[in-house]
């Protein structure tokens, strides 16, 4: 993420730059903007037959955004954004006691979990509707790259062996990957003096590969496993941006 956000201020100094040497202004805007990452589809799914289900819960998205005019309506727009999301330890829970009920009838299970991590630059472009002097309607289409991290988790077997307590555990690592990443936003501008009011929704899809995963089972062997995760999410984000 920290290469990321460098790559964006260096395309920011870079469109600072060409705007003083031609002389023109209000050419480059910069939005910094923040607000709920929902989680759809496979990437909420909490049906454990599934491979593909993610177990996220809502969780927070953040974005840098940057746009260079091309003409009155047009725009060259660059985003660097980041997300996280919980997983819903419940419903991994009852769906692992669920699967386990008839072989392990006397055993409780217990989880504990990390969060998905996603992080992303994306470039393409950006239409601007002007409704008034003040009031403008944005529309987005990007692509670029996403890197997500799989959360690590560990499985608690609380079971009775001859009489006394044991407690028997399942790990998984936390692995990450890389893949092509998708962007359709709208959204709306308000002026206010020399800055402006931004909100913007945003639907994000990947599916990135997570190569070799470890798993450490009870009885202390390791397996690794390779499986491809869709990430699909609605970001529903609020901030401020400006003109340079």
């Amino acid at each position: 993420m920290k290469r990321l956000v460098l790559k964006i201020l260096a395309f920011i100094f870079l469109m600072v730059f060409i705007n003083q040497v031609i002389g023109q202004s209000e050419k480059v805007f910069v939005g910094l903007s923040a607000g709920p990452c929902i989680p759809l589809s496979d990437y909420k799914s909490t049906d454990l037959s599934k491979e593909e289900s993610g177990f996220a819960k809502v969780g927070f998205n953040f974005n840098i955004s940057v746009s260079y005019r091309l003409s009155h309506n047009f725009s060259l727009a660059a985003l660097v954004t980041g997300s996280t999301n919980s997983i819903n330890r419940s419903a991994l829970q009852d769906e692992i006691t669920d699967i386990n009920k008839e072989e392990l009838p006397n055993t409780s299970w217990s989880v504990e979990a990390g969060t998905w991590g996603i992080g992303g630059i994306l470039i393409g472009g950006l239409a601007t509707l002007p409704l008034s002097d003040k009031f403008f309607l944005d529309f987005r289409a990007l692509c670029g790259i996403y890197t997500a991290y799989s959360p690590e988790y560990t499985l608690y077997a609380n079971a009775i062996v001859q009489g006394s307590p044991v407690t028997y555990t399942f790990e998984r690592e936390k692995y990450h990957g890389t893949s092509f990443a998708y962007n359709f936003g709208a959204g709306f501008k308000y002026k206010m003096g020399n800055k402006y009011l931004i909100f913007n929704t945003d639907y994000t899809a990947s599916k990135p590969e997570f190569k070799d995963v470890k798993f450490h089972n009870i009885d202390g062997t390791i397996n690794t496993q390779t499986f491809k995760q869709d990430i699909n999410s609605l970001n529903v984000t609020i901030g401020m941006g400006y003109y340079l």
